[in-house]
């Protein structure tokens, strides 16, 4: 992972400041010199210590690039100016003074307003992670200081509701209509197996509800939702073709404005050519998971290294999870003639993980490796499906993140330690709330959060079994629904 180098350069010009041009680019130039007394806030890395003039200062959490242009954390900048920030959670509302004036400012809106005036700006405020983020442009109204940036900045996307507006998957890569069906499982072209699933529009506003309420209880966590297509969105003929797409439009535009929704298809698409999803199993391959995690992490404003820097250590004559629904039947053949190499892609970082029985990681089971090597099936990736399970990293960028996930979750979360100090994996049927099988007790995230791991990132990877009731009732449990 690159390392990333960070400058802001604030200057005294006594008039009319000027509004900070950042061009997108690989460097972020310097737009602005100006003589005069001098004030420089510097950041380099990851330290987040900066100054102004020789008094130093604390970013708490870091500015970034978002629609060309710079944006900082309201209270850490405002508070070196001598400014009070409150915000309600509820009505998204700041509530900024001194001791001359009150300005309010509004969560996902681009004006300002005070007793007399109303301000209106190009861009709106942010809210990620519980904090609130002003464009820079704004600073003017509390300050006419000059500001100037030099250096890279880490890129980070806004949560649109229509993030899926503009999604299209085409008939390049659909299969012929030669299927048959066996049980709850159709044979297509005599090659590859699917199932037929859906994203109905009533479980899709439940679930993006209980999304929501994980954001609400935890709002010190920036909620990121992964929603997943099956192998059918892509390759499956158009009597099988169920759009998906629709059913994740529908969950984003019903996710609150603390929620990032993460587009994968943006980036899977592109690479449907590539082996994405398994044909004998009814998973996608770890392949298809690094595009959509890459696309998560790009919404995050950081990046992966490419596909090509993991080592791989392949399975050959790999058959997947529909044996089973197709023993005795004529369609079994079909997947012994199609076996498939399961490519398995290593970490490069070190790591020490453990699966655990208990919420507050008391009671340790077992030691948990990303790629389980002796494993030949699908369970290889995390070694399957576990109540919790803790990975340490040797990342040390101090970011720790839980990811709430069924087993498409499995192979995403191989990809995560590449980013984290600390990777957390949770799987909701594992405990009270799924059913009978769970009576392993409650897990609750909020206690979690505040009494073992204060984490900063909250992932929940989902695919359309997902968004039904049984599920959506798991993972709401987690904060107590």
């Amino acid at each position: 992972m690159k390392t990333r180098k960070h400058r802001i350069h604030i200057k005294r010009k006594a008039v009319v400041m000027i509004a900070v041009a950042i061009i997108v680019a690989l460097i972020i130039l310097i737009v602005g010199l100006v003589t005069g007394r001098n004030k420089t806030v510097s950041i380099t890395g990851s330290t987040l210590t900066y100054y102004i003039d020789d008094e130093q200062y604390v970013f708490n959490n870091e500015p970034y690039i978002c629609d060309n242009s710079a944006y900082l954390p309201v209270e850490d900048i405002l508070s070196a100016y001598g400014y009070y920030c409150v915000l309600d959670a509820e009505s998204g509302v700041m509530t900024i003074t001194d001791d001359k004036s009150t300005t309010y400012m509004y969560v996902d809106k681009n004006i300002l307003s005070t007793e007399k005036d109303t301000y209106t700006f190009n861009l709106p405020v942010m809210k990620r992670g519980g904090v609130v983020y002003m464009p820079s442009e704004m600073f003017s109204h509390f300050s006419k200081d000059e500001l100037v940036f030099d250096g890279a900045f880490k890129f980070v996307e806004r949560p649109y509701r229509d993030l899926m507006q503009d999604v299209y998957i085409d008939d390049t890569y659909r299969m012929g209509d030669d299927v048959e069906k066996y049980g709850n499982v159709y044979v297509v072209d005599n090659k590859a197996v699917m199932e037929l699933l859906y994203y109905p529009e009533n479980n899709c506003t439940s679930y993006a509800g209980v999304i929501n309420s994980l954001a609400d209880a935890l709002p010190d966590v920036q909620v990121y939702n992964v929603v997943i297509p099956t192998m059918t969105e892509f390759y499956g003929p158009e009597k099988l073709y169920t759009d998906q797409i629709s059913g994740i439009k529908t969950i984003y535009k019903n996710l609150n404005e603390n929620v990032m929704p993460v587009n994968v298809i943006k980036e899977m698409w592109p690479h449907a050519n590539e082996h994405l999803y398994f044909a004998t199993d009814h998973h996608w391959t770890q392949r298809g998971a690094y595009y959509a995690y890459r696309a998560f992490i790009s919404a995050k404003g950081e990046e992966i290294a490419d596909l090509s820097e993991f080592p791989q250590d392949n399975v050959e004559n790999f058959i997947g999870s529909w044996s089973h629904s197709l023993e005795g039947t004529p369609g079994a053949s079909v997947l012994t003639e199609n076996a498939e190499t399961m490519e398995r892609f290593m970490p490069i970082v070190d790591y020490e993980g453990a699966v655990y029985l208990d919420m507050h990681l008391t009671d340790k089971w077992r030691e948990s490796k990303i790629i389980v090597e002796s494993d030949d099936k699908y369970t290889t990736f995390i070694g399957g499906d576990m109540p919790i399970i803790k990975y340490t990293t040797s990342v040390k960028n101090g970011e720790k993140a839980v990811i709430v996930k069924e087993s498409f979750g499995n192979a995403f979360s191989t990809w995560a330690i590449n980013n984290y100090e600390e990777v957390y994996i949770i799987d909701p049927r594992q405990w009270t709330g799924f059913g009978a099988a769970s009576d392993r007790g409650e897990f609750n995230l909020v206690k979690f959060y505040n009494e073992v791991c204060q984490f900063d990132d909250l992932i929940v990877v989902s695919y359309p079994g997902s968004a039904t009731q049984t599920m959506r009732n798991a993972i709401g449990s987690l904060v107590g629904m």
